[in-house]
């Protein structure tokens, strides 16, 4: 079998780290402009050289999104953007407007076509690949496993699909909603998310069957449980969406995605495999889960009917370290909740992130089994944390 990427979402420094200690293989990411983020923190221009030095020293590619619609008095901007990209030795530019192909072509930048041009036949991918090289092509979410399969018979384009993650109600995302109701562009970056709004159903004269009030919210995009059979399609990336989600999500995820391919390799993938982590993907965020476009066009049955993420395990702020003993390995901080050994602890911050079990507590030179909020405890730790770094409690939600 072929190595497939895993490629996660990145929007800040924290996520970063998480995708770095899961062993991602690639990650991409958007800047304050021209990405279909606008929202999610993302990085500044200034940052790009660090953020590629980073990635590349943990093994992983990376890669810049500038798949917004782009306007004639934006193109000089996209070019300053392009050409500091080309210095920072980005991999790939993620765009999904011609001009910013043709742009990115000039400095000899690879490029990557977003699934914002809703690529489905193999020949536009061709023609796409004969004027620009590109590189690779995000195919559009709405084709299924067997038109993928038709696609890859007849390009040698490589293809990336989407593998997890949030699925916008509209086609390929390009959609009109916030901009109507809201004057913010979804196709600029700018989306509101009215679709994931309860909405109630005044009277008429239609019989209609609505389950919920959030009529237009899709459940979440999990091909775990058939990662297999897409991995039998001959992509050469598997993407994962998680821009705007938190640091747990995108460990929690890569790393599952990234073990089941193991286990595919190794023949290994068992009935029993795909249930555990489906168990573990229910773990961190998510709007209940869906197959999206890969068996048939999704139905009533694919909407989430809740207001609310559907994860099974919270996180429980127990305060910012104010002291780090390096040579003991021990993290000082005052409880704003209560801790007890054999918990599962998250730490993060700008340049940290990691999990373990809580193996001790001390409190003043003395170990004890319990931390109560407001004492200034000690927790020895398997790396490295910073001063004002944040550590949390993984806990089952109720």
């Amino acid at each position: 079998m072929k190595k497939i990427e895993i490629l996660v979402g990145v929007g800040s420094w924290e996520s970063l780290n998480a995708a770095a200690q899961a062993k991602a293989d690639a990650v991409y990411l958007g800047l304050k402009d021209f990405n279909l983020r606008a929202f999610a923190k993302n990085f500044e221009l200034s940052e790009l050289k660090k953020i590629v030095d980073f990635c590349h020293k943990n093994k992983m590619k990376v890669y810049l999104a500038l798949n917004s619609i782009v306007y004639d008095n934006e193109l000089g901007k996209v070019g300053k953007i392009l050409t500091e990209a080309k210095k920072a030795k980005i991999d790939a530019i993620i765009c999904s407007d011609l001009a910013v192909m043709k742009l990115a072509k000039a400095r000899g930048l690879p490029i990557h076509v977003s699934t914002q041009m809703s690529i489905s036949n193999s020949l536009a991918a061709q023609q796409l690949e004969k004027m620009f090289g590109t590189e690779r092509i995000v195919l559009a979410r709405e084709l299924s496993l067997e038109k993928i399969k038709e696609f890859k018979k007849k390009t040698k384009v490589g293809i990336e699909v989407f593998c997890h993650g949030s699925m916008c109600i509209s086609i390929s995302g390009r959609c009109f909603l916030s901009l109507n109701c809201f004057d913010k562009s979804a196709n600029k970056g700018e989306c509101t998310q009215v679709c994931r709004r309860t909405f109630y159903m005044k009277e008429c004269e239609e019989s209609l069957d609505v389950v919920g009030n959030t009529i237009f919210s899709s459940k979440d995009l999990c091909t775990i449980e058939f990662l297999d059979k897409i991995v039998g399609l001959g992509p050469v990336a598997l993407k994962i969406e998680g821009r705007t989600k938190p640091a747990e999500y995108v460990y929690v995820v890569t790393k599952v995605y990234k073990s089941a391919l193991k286990d595919i390799a190794e023949k290994k993938f068992t009935e029993k495999k795909k249930k555990a982590y489906l168990k573990e993907l229910e773990t961190v965020y998510n709007r209940g889960f869906t197959s999206g476009f890969y068996f048939s066009t999704p139905g009533k049955e694919s909407i989430h009917t809740q207001d609310a993420s559907l994860e099974t395990e919270s996180k429980i702020y127990l305060g910012n370290v104010s002291n780090y003993y390096a040579k003991i390995g021990v993290g000082e901080l005052k409880l704003q909740n209560e801790a007890k050994v054999g918990d599962e602890l998250q730490a993060e911050g700008k340049t940290t992130f990691f999990r373990q079990k809580v193996s001790s507590i001390q409190k003043d030179g003395k170990n004890i089994k319990v931390g109560k909020k407001g004492e200034k405890v000690g927790f020895k730790l398997k790396d490295r944390v910073r001063i004002k770094d944040k550590l949390f409690l993984i806990k089952k939600s109720n």
